[in-house]
């Protein structure tokens, strides 16, 4: 498929519709039970997305990044029936790694979830289960369709805490939930947890039905072999790697939260995590590039394409980086305001953790999508051992300087998140041999844009 400025724009418009609107309604729903939670309540929650998030990168076992790479590769050389041996695989795999995951999350959340702050009992714990259970499913899923450049379906359904439907749907029944509880009621984690895995199994057969037809018109279809040595073999030699770069990806970025869960009083988890949610919004256009440039980079990179595939991720970054600046303006000039306006007044001190956290998301956008093309051709361990020493490297700084309040946690995240993206930035150039930083190509920069606007007015 001829992947042009007009197509990429395309895409960019539809993964940006889906996201912006995911955004917005993620906030509105934050906002929402900020105000009808008890604060230890709304910490627990904001701590739980961020748990939930991490487990699915391990849940899917790689196969969410493993099993599309593959998938567009093959059908890139013509290869559908190999294709189709891949998809069998990931199944067969997939299935019950996602059920023992799951189970496993589940006993570690009752035992252990006090070592990252969060205190819950059986019932809680099995719910929260059961959300990262249909979450991967939609992630995986979600993944598939973008292999097949079914961009604009999986937009519907991607996100790391859903989709824009699940999301509109979620937010109408909260909107609904906060109009007839009555006054000094307050919800619990349980109940919200509820709303949110009852939404998911309403659209999972929609997203599986999706699924299926685009499968079809490639003339993919789920196929095993029966050998279990060399699918063995095949998801050994890539995709607990892919999985745990992931995991690390993530966990190295989102440690301060769980560090906040254990160093800060309960009352004031909510005072880190919130602002924290504000200061992504930073990056999140960058987060839409990378849903762009999924089924792109092993594409071109299987067709050694790489001058073509620098600038496609130089572009997209670029694209990233306009809005990037513009949404760090306010975040950075009335921290305080912003944190007042969009949660309640109580949220005064988050104003230092959001305008130091924000100058990390900063530095993540303006590095561009350097981790996710070293996971998509083959160099996942050198992003793991990355995103592995940045880990460390914050656990021992958290260490040494023992007990810490908003603004020194924030300090000790922002400049981990510097060094991780920088390492990687230089790791994807050292390795796939591209830069993927923004271009200072102001010709190539404005054609992209005219690109956008004539398919806008168009």
């Amino acid at each position: 498929m001829d992947i042009g400025p007009k197509r990429l724009v395309r895409w960019a418009i539809s993964i940006f519709s889906g996201r912006a609107s995911s955004i917005v309604g993620v906030l509105v729903i934050y906002a929402i039970l900020a105000r009808v939670m008890a604060k230890a309540a709304f910490g627990d929650y904001l701590l739980m997305q961020s748990i939930a998030v991490a487990v699915g990168f391990l849940a899917t076992g790689g196969l969410n990044r493993l099993v599309p790479r593959d998938i567009r590769r093959h059908l890139s050389l013509g290869e559908a029936g190999k294709a189709s041996d891949i998809f069998g695989r990931g199944l067969v795999v997939g299935i019950p790694v996602l059920i023992a995951t799951t189970l496993l999350t589940a006993v570690m959340l009752r035992f252990c979830g006090a070592a990252v702050g969060l205190v819950v009992d059986w019932k809680c714990s099995l719910l929260i289960a059961v959300y990262i259970l249909l979450l991967s499913v939609h992630q995986f899923l979600a993944e598939v369709l973008r292999s097949l450049y079914q961009v604009a379906k999986a937009s519907l359904f991607a996100g790391n805490t859903g989709g824009p439907i699940q999301i509109a749907i979620t937010l109408a029944v909260f909107v609904f939930l906060k109009a007839t509880i009555g006054k000094g009621r307050q919800l619990t984690l349980i109940e919200v947890m509820e709303v949110h895995i009852l939404v998911l199994a309403v659209l999972t057969p929609i997203l599986i039905r999706f699924c299926y037809a685009e499968f079809r018109k490639h003339g993919v279809h789920a196929k095993w072999d029966g050998d279990i040595r060399s699918t063995s073999l095949w998801y050994v030699s890539e995709s607990p790697a892919l999985a745990m770069s992931q995991f690390a990806t993530y966990a190295t970025s989102n440690m301060d939260v769980w560090i906040a869960g254990n160093v800060l009083p309960p009352e004031s988890v909510a005072f880190y995590l919130a602002p924290r949610r504000l200061a992504f919004l930073v990056s999140s256009l960058l987060q839409v590039m990378n849903s762009l440039v999924t089924p792109i980079v092993p594409d071109l990179y299987a067709k050694e394409e790489i001058a073509k595939l620098q600038q496609v991720l130089r572009q997209t970054a670029t694209v990233s980086a306009i809005p990037t600046v513009l949404i760090s303006i306010p975040l950075l000039l009335a921290p305080e305001m912003v944190c007042t306006t969009a949660f309640d007044n109580t949220f005064a001190p988050s104003a230092l953790p959001l305008f130091v956290l924000t100058l990390g998301q900063v530095v993540n956008s303006l590095s561009g999508s350097c981790g996710l093309t070293l996971m998509l051709t083959g160099h996942q361990q050198q992003a793991l051992y990355v995103n592995l020493l940045c880990g460390a490297a914050m656990l021992a700084v958290v260490g040494f300087l023992g007990q810490l309040d908003l603004g020194p946690l924030a300090i000790v995240a922002t400049l981990t998140t510097c060094l991780q993206f920088g390492l990687l930035w230089l790791a994807a150039r050292h390795y796939v041999g591209v830069w993927t930083h923004p271009s200072t190509n102001v010709g190539e920069v404005m054609q992209f844009g005219r690109d956008l606007l004539a398919r806008k007015t168009g």
